[in-house]
């Protein structure tokens, strides 16, 4: 009997012991209260005999020496450590596997609520990760370059408008541009011509001034229109910025009635501008002078046929002779004297009252002759 001492009642085997004289795997708990009777020689156990290695307190099929997630849930799938993926952090990023939408993200990089860092997110959907990402929010099906940003985004001029509104791509540094990332001018015109009653025939003048006032050189003035009866003295010109041009309009009335109408200057850097003018082209019977009337005859008057204009010993410079109606329409524009004496056909003439003035630069005459 290898225990003499077995306690009344309790069953015996062949060599005299009970299960609580037994300690059949050694580790220190008898074998009647030992739940872990196979415990591994030199395993450290609790008071039911049992080592970490024989217990898994989780119900997870994973021993607890081996369990690193000791309170599992019920019934949810473990990895070989004993954690579900909400227990886990594979890429150690703060944010556990079932909510991390990017497991490997790269140790050391911040990441955000997803588990994902800017290396791993590309917000705007452009095919460039957003740590490369230049352009950050790139519109929807526009194509991107290496750093991400599409024609859109991209000002390589730097004038502030993007490169694919940008219709003058190399604009110089500092320029002002206008919405077409072009140089921006702007055109004012300063003043308004302004005409007295011009006599048929005679030229007056007034002027206007064009300013660049903006702040880029360069403003082209490519062409000026003028209505009938006005001229110009500027065909085209260029300003710099700042600079103004006085242009002169002259006005030369053919018929006795007011001219008017729209000055328009054109430009190939900006609108066309346009200045309103008016003038009245008058008859005049006497416009005093230092010619003396007694100095010019003319005979016969009323005449049917042929006008004859005498010179008494009257000597002019540059003498013109202009005939023309009452309503203003010039009949006769004759530039130097033959002879002291002029005679002029008027048989052709309507029956009616006609103006003859007679001009050089000494001065001028106006004289009235009927046509019967």
């Amino acid at each position: 009997d290898v225990c003499p001492s077995t306690p009344a009642g309790e069953q015996a085997d062949f060599t005299g012991c009970s299960p609580s004289q037994l300690d059949s795997d050694r580790d220190g708990v008898h074998d009647d209260i030992d739940q872990c009777p196979n415990t591994v020689p030199g395993e450290v156990v609790d008071a039911h005999g049992c080592s970490p290695h024989q217990l898994d307190d989780d119900n997870d099929n994973v021993p607890n020496d081996l369990d690193q997630c000791t309170n599992t849930p019920p019934g949810t799938t473990v990895n070989g450590v004993g954690c579900t993926p909400a227990q886990t952090d594979s890429d150690n990023d703060g944010v556990f596997d079932d909510k991390d939408l990017c497991p490997n993200t790269p140790t050391g990089e911040s990441v955000n609520a997803d588990g994902c860092s800017n290396t791993q997110t590309d917000a705007d959907a452009d095919g460039v990760v957003d740590a490369e990402d230049h352009c950050s929010s790139t519109p929807a099906g526009e194509v991107v370059d290496v750093h991400g940003c599409s024609p859109s985004q991209i000002d390589s001029d730097g004038d502030g408008v993007p490169n694919a509104s940008d219709l003058c791509p190399n604009t110089p540094a500092g320029t002002d541009v206008n919405s077409d990332g072009c140089p921006a001018y702007s055109m004012a015109i300063l003043g308004q011509p302004v005409f007295e009653d011009t006599p048929l025939g005679l030229i007056s003048t007034s002027t206007f001034e064009i300013l660049n006032s903006g702040s880029n050189d360069g403003l082209s003035i490519s062409s000026i229109d003028v209505p009938e009866g006005f001229s110009v003295d500027v065909a085209s010109l260029s300003l710099n910025a700042g600079e103004a041009a006085t242009v002169t309009v002259s006005f030369q009335p053919t018929e006795s009635r007011t001219y008017s109408g729209t000055i328009t200057i054109n430009s190939t850097n900006v609108n066309s501008q346009s200045v309103t003018v008016s003038a009245t082209g008058a008859v005049i019977t006497e416009i005093p002078g230092n010619i003396n009337p007694n100095l010019i005859s003319i005979s016969p008057n009323p005449v049917s046929d042929y006008l004859t204009i005498e010179l008494n010993n009257l000597t002019l410079s540059d003498p013109q002779i202009l005939i023309y109606d009452i309503s203003g329409l010039i009949k006769l524009k004759q530039d130097g004297f033959r002879s002291r004496t002029q005679v002029i056909d008027v048989r052709g003439y309507s029956s009616g009252i006609y103006l003859i003035r007679i001009t050089g630069k000494e001065g001028e005459l106006i004289k009235k002759f009927i046509r019967k």
